[in-house]
């Protein structure tokens, strides 16, 4: 699998990324589909300047999306904003998970309703 990091330095924790052809190998599907399942928010994708398209790798679970990740990232899926935004905030340290990111909490198996409480919350402000 390929992956790839933004060439200029973004927050650490954001990353590793598949880019687009990484992630349909991983997924075992054509690069046109996997772009699409990016466009209509069923995974995450991210665009870079030059546009490249990226893929979180922290979203997968061996070659599928982990399931828990998916249902808090199901939550930002008619956000207007930039899917970065996304990102950032499922990287984030969150004081309302003890200080794990949403990204870590959901894959420790903790409770999923904080999580998803909380993105309610972050997608309403940027959804003004």
């Amino acid at each position: 699998m390929r992956q790839l990091r933004p060439r200029k330095p973004v927050h650490d924790g954001w990353g590793p990324f598949y880019n687009l052809a990484g992630a349909a190998e991983l997924l075992g599907a054509s690069p046109a589909d996997v772009e699409k399942q990016g466009e209509v928010r069923e995974l995450l994708m991210v665009s870079t300047d030059d546009g490249g398209l990226l893929f979180p790798v922290w979203q997968f679970a061996g070659r599928h999306l982990h399931s828990r990740v998916a249902k808090a990232l199901a939550v930002f899926r008619d956000l207007q904003g930039s899917p970065w935004l996304v990102v950032q905030w499922a990287t984030a340290p969150n004081p309302q998970l003890g200080g794990a990111t949403p990204v870590e909490w959901l894959r420790g198996n903790h409770p999923l309703e904080p999580v998803l409480e909380d993105a309610r919350a972050y997608a309403a402000r940027w959804s003004r």
